[in-house]
C-alpha cells in the first residue's frame, strides 16, 4: 500500500509539482466547523471534496447561516491522515458571499482534538480588513510540516472594514474548497526529492529543502547546516570558542579569535589562562608558589611548594603561626596551642598569661619585655610602665629609683 502511495505521489508531482494532500490520491482529511451548516449538504467536508466550483448552488461549499447563527467568532478546520510538508494553500471562497470572509486567519495545529485556540505562534496568514475585500481565490504560503489547518474569523467589538458589503457584526463560513498543496513530510521540491539527512528529524523547507526546523547535528547553523553556529568551531562544530575579546566570534574552522582575548586569557584560541591565573574563568590569581613557579592554570596547584610562610596545594593560605596579606606577620601569643586567624591575626580563645589584645601581641597591664614575663617596677601613682622597655615615664614611687623603678633606695629622704 505504501509503495503504491509513494508512486502515485511521484506521478502526480511530475505534472502538478505539489499534491493536494487533503483530497488527491485518496489522501482524504476530515473537516469540522464551529456552527451548524445552513443546509445539511453544506457541511464542513464539502470544502475538501476536490470541487473548486465557487457557486453555492453546486452543493460543493461549506456554508453556515450568518443570519440565524449570528456568530461573532467562527472556525473551520481539517485534520489530515498524517503530518505533511504543506507548501501552500489554495482557498476558493463562494463567489457571491466572499466578502464575509474579510479579516480571516489561517492557523496550523498538530493535535486532532485541539480546541480552536488562536495561538499566534501557529498563525500562517491574517487578512487585513482595512486592505479591502479578500480575493475570491487566494494562494497562501504555509511552508510548514503540520497535520491540521484551521480557518477562523471574528467580529470583535469595534471591528471595522474597508470591504464594501462586509458584515461587520457577524461572521460565518462561506468556503467552497481548500487545497493543501504539499508533499509527504520528509519530501520537498514537488515531492520528488527527500529532505537532506542533515536536517533535524529529516524535515525541511517545502520549496528548497533547507533545514528550517534546525540541524540534525548539534551546533550546526540552520538553514543550510554546513557551518557552525556562532561561538563553536571545528569539523563537527562541537568545540566551544575560547574567550575572545569583546564577545567576538571565533573562526568557525580554526577557532582563532580575530582581535585577541578577554583579560586573563591567552593563546590563538584564547582557551588558556595567562601566567599567574587559573580556573574555569581564569579569574583567580595563583597563590605564592616557590621561586618563580607558575601554578597549574586549571587546578591552581603549585608543583614545587610554596614561598616562606605560605601553605596549601595552591599556596594561598598562611602557614601556622603567620597571618596577613603577605603571611609575613607572626601570630601573637594565643592561649594553649591555638593558631591565630590567618587573615586578621586574632586569637580565637584569648591569650597566654601576661599577654593582651585581640592578636595577643601586647603585654598585659603591668608587664613588659619580649615575652611579657617581667612585672613593671614601682611607677609613680597609677602609671603603667612601657610594655617594651619597662620604663616609668613619670618617675617612681617613694623609696624606688631607676628607669624602671625597680631599685629600692634604703636611705630614702623625701625632698
Amino acid at each position: 500500500m505504501m509503495i503504491g502511495l509513494v508512486f502515485s505521489l511521484l506521478f502526480v508531482t511530475s505534472v502538478s509539482c505539489f499534491v493536494n494532500v487533503i483530497h488527491d490520491e485518496n489522501l482524504y482529511g476530515n473537516a469540522t466547523m464551529g456552527a451548524n451548516p445552513q443546509r445539511l449538504d453544506w457541511s464542513a467536508n464539502r470544502a475538501i471534496d476536490g470541487n473548486i466550483n465557487q457557486d453555492y448552488t453546486s452543493g460543493s461549499c461549506a456554508i453556515t447561516n450568518i443570519d440565524v447563527n449570528r456568530n461573532t467568532s467562527i472556525w473551520w478546520k481539517v485534520w489530515l491522515e498524517r503530518p505533511f510538508n504543506i507548501a501552500y494553500l489554495e482557498i476558493y471562497f463562494e463567489k457571491n458571499t466572499y466578502k464575509k470572509a474579510t479579516g480571516f486567519s489561517i492557523f496550523t495545529f498538530d493535535t486532532e482534538n485541539l480546541d480552536p485556540v488562536r495561538d499566534p505562534k501557529r498563525l500562517v496568514y491574517q487578512h487585513d480588513p482595512m486592505s479591502g475585500c479578500p480575493p475570491t481565490i487566494q494562494n497562501i504560503t504555509v511552508n510548514k510540516v503540520t497535520q491540521g489547518i484551521m480557518f477562523t474569523n471574528e467580529r470583535p467589538p469595534g471591528y471595522t472594514s474597508n470591504c464594501s458589503g462586509d458584515n461587520t457584526m457577524y461572521t460565518g463560513i462561506e468556503l467552497c474548497e481548500l487545497k493543501a498543496m504539499g508533499c509527504d513530510q520528509h519530501r520537498y521540491l514537488g515531492c520528488d526529492v527527500e529532505c537532506p539527512s542533515k536536517c533535524k528529524d529529516k524535515l525541511c523547507d517545502a520549496f528548497n529543502g533547507s533545514c528550517i526546523y534546525g540541524c540534525n547535528r548539534t551546533h550546526f547553523l540552520p538553514p543550510h547546516c554546513n557551518a557552525c553556529i556562532p561561538h563553536y568551531y571545528g569539523g563537527d562544530c562541537n568545540t566551544p570558542c575560547g574567550q575572545c575579546r569583546g564577545g567576538d566570534v571565533c573562526d568557525s574552522v580554526t577557532g582563532y579569535c580575530p582581535n585577541g582575548c578577554k583579560p586573563h586569557w591567552t593563546g590563538l584560541r584564547c582557551d588558556g589562562c595567562v601566567p599567574e591565573y587559573f580556573g574555569s574563568d581564569c579569574n583567580t590569581s595563583c597563590g605564592q608558589c616557590r621561586g618563580d613557579d607558575v601554578c597549574n592554570n586549571v587546578t591552581g596547584y603549585c608543583l614545587h611548594g610554596c614561598k616562606p610562610h605560605w601553605t596549601g596545594v595552591r599556596c594561598d593560605v598562611c602557614s601556622p603561626q603567620h597571618y596577613g596579606r603577605d603571611c609575613n606577620t607572626k601570630c601573637g601569643q594565643c592561649r594553649g596551642d591555638d593558631v591565630c586567624d590567618y587573615t586578621t591575626g586574632a586569637c580565637p580563645h584569648g591569650c597566654k598569661q601576661h599577654w593582651n589584645g585581640t592578636r595577643c601581641d601586647v603585654c598585659a597591664t603591668n608587664y613588659y619585655g619580649s615575652d611579657c614575663n617581667t612585672p613593671c617596677g614601682q611607677c609613680k601613682g597609677d602609671d603603667v610602665c612601657d610594655s617594651v622597655t619597662g620604663h616609668c615615664s613619670h618617675g617612681c614611687k617613694p623609696h624606688w629609683t631607676g628607669l624602671g623603678c625597680d631599685a629600692f633606695v634604703k636611705n630614702y629622704t623625701m625632698v
